[in-house]
């Protein structure tokens, strides 16, 4: 594709006027890299109490936000737990309505069926 092929030529073009550079004046680069790299450090040195307080408060925040969501999804499967020992008490409590009407009935169907051949 043409794009690469220019693409290629400038990072070629690139390559060798940065070795030119390097060639022609050594000591300047490597000053500008110790600039750069002094004034990397005063920067660091300026902020990294504040970024480090940032970080801290913010793993502070996350851990929080981690915690609370736990705290909600325990909440959560402890009232489902509880609405299912409901049901189910309530299952049973309508099961054992269910039999001893059911044994009623057939105490009494028993008892009708005694008294009428008693009578008999």
């Amino acid at each position: 594709m043409p794009s690469e092929m220019f693409r290629n030529q400038l990072m070629s073009l690139y390559t060798a006027l940065n070795q030119s550079v390097d060639l022609i004046s050594p000591a300047m680069k490597k000053q500008a890299k110790d600039e750069m790299r002094h004034e990397a450090i005063s920067t660091y040195m300026k902020c990294y109490k504040r970024d480090h307080t940032n970080m801290i408060k913010r793993k502070e925040m996350i851990e929080n936000r981690k915690e609370y969501y736990e705290n909600l999804n325990t909440e959560k499967e402890r009232a489902e737990i509880q609405e299912r020992e409901k049901t189910r008490r309530e299952a049973e409590k309508a099961e054992t309505k269910r039999r001893d009407e059911e044994e009623k009935r057939r105490t009494e169907e028993r008892s009708a069926r005694e008294e009428k051949y008693k009578d008999k």
